[in-house]
């Protein structure tokens, strides 16, 4: 119980930002995606090149 309260505080204090200005995370959330694709790429790569 004690662990699902902390989340849910962590949780709040992450985004409490955005609460009041949802602009906020905006930069970081596309930052995010693009880093998300650049991982997936590099996979794609790196399986490739194991397959040979």
């Amino acid at each position: 119980m004690r662990a699902a309260r902390r989340s849910l505080w962590k949780q709040l204090l992450d985004n409490a930002a955005r609460a009041v200005d949802s602009g906020v995370g905006v930069d970081a959330e596309q930052t995010h995606e693009r880093e998300i694709e650049k991982l997936h790429a590099e996979i794609g790569q790196l399986t490739v090149e194991t397959s040979f």
